[in-house]
């Protein structure tokens, strides 16, 4: 019986343990934010936040180049847009970002002309981070490049008040 009980405290205490790890961990998402709207389009930022409970460190966004590609409305001369080149192609890292925080960095636009992003387009990305211990995250997504003012592209305009 004593062996039993031993089998089940230690179970329990293991189960427990995963358990915590699972949810105590920096959980990261990244999304298309609208900037600013204007004659020549919408520009966009890219935002990265953690919404786990741990700070999240040497953070990385990796794309396929065809993807980002793909997603331009007017591809102009087959480069990729500085901004997206920046972010996902440079080697550049987000060195540590706290729980409950998010960083954001241009992202080009939306409009017709050349360079800019063609609207509903997606891009799939993924990221890689560690936790302080050093685990090692990924995490996949689509990044999908709309104004974010309406999840189905129309909204209100805000109220000016009588």
């Amino acid at each position: 019986m004593a062996a039993a009980s031993l089998i089940v405290a230690f179970s329990s205490m293991t189960l427990t343990w995963l358990l915590w790890r699972k949810t105590n961990r920096p959980i990261l998402t990244a999304w298309i934010a609208s900037a600013a709207g204007g004659g020549e389009g919408i520009a966009l930022n890219i935002v990265v936040e953690n919404s786990g409970n741990r700070p999240a460190k040497d953070i990385i966004l990796i794309a396929m180049e065809k993807q980002v590609l793909a997603a331009l409305d007017h591809p102009h001369d087959g480069n990729v847009p500085r901004d997206a080149l920046h972010c996902f192609f440079s080697g550049k890292q987000i060195s540590v970002l706290a729980n409950g925080k998010r960083v954001t960095n241009a992202f080009g636009h939306l409009g017709g002309q050349a360079g800019a992003w063609k609207s509903g387009a997606p891009i799939l990305l993924l990221i890689k981070y560690r936790g302080l211990g050093n685990e090692r995250y990924r995490a996949k997504m689509n990044l999908i490049l709309v104004d974010d003012n309406g999840f189905a592209q129309s909204s209100w305009e805000p109220s000016t008040g009588l």
